[in-house]
């Protein structure tokens, strides 16, 4: 698979397959550059990207010929305004489907303060998902049904917030991200 990022972009790719037998490789096409290599054997990789190009994405089977799935995820960054606690983001998800934000630490999310995240929605169909990105310590699931989640930061890290669709319909939502 290829695709384009832009430098500095946060991706984060994974594969899965039933005996976990499919590793990644990601090499930048312009330079040539590995992120991952298949013979480190892993099945997950995160990372700021080096540099604006194509990456091709490979899933690489180590025993033969077998079924995987295959995710790369690019969330979109969240940058608060010089002197603002708070973000307001507007999007429209299809049936089933999430959008990605990240909350880089160096900007807004360090460890102690206290974040809220809030989702408005017509019936209260999307739904958080918010985790570390460097521990994958989960704040919020999908499963605990929540549409606002408010906590102390338990690390300076990235934090990923996911709006989830739970709906047989295309939903539109807002989103506000506040630390303080």
């Amino acid at each position: 698979y290829v695709l384009r990022a832009n430098g500095g972009q946060w991706m984060m790719a994974m594969v899965f397959s039933p005996d976990n037998s499919v590793v990644l490789e990601i090499v930048g096409l312009t330079d040539g550059q590995p992120l991952v290599r298949s013979d480190l054997r892993q099945p997950f990789w995160q990372g700021s990207l080096p540099a604006t190009q194509d990456y091709s994405v490979k899933a690489v089977s180590t025993t033969g010929a077998t079924v995987y799935t295959l995710q790369v995820i690019i969330p979109e960054r969240v940058e608060f305004a010089t002197g603002a606690v708070s973000a307001t983001r507007q999007g429209n998800l299809e049936p089933w489907q999430a959008h990605d934000y990240l909350l880089a630490a160096l900007l807004a999310a360090l460890q102690g303060q206290t974040m809220t995240v809030t989702i408005q929605s017509a019936e209260d169909k999307v739904l958080l998902e918010i985790y570390g990105v460097d521990d994958g310590q989960p704040l919020a699931r999908v499963p605990m049904g929540l549409t606002t989640w408010t906590g102390v930061l338990p690390a300076a890290q990235d934090y990923a917030v996911k709006a989830v669709c739970m709906s047989e319909t295309a939903t539109s939502y807002q989103i506000e991200f506040t630390i303080q």
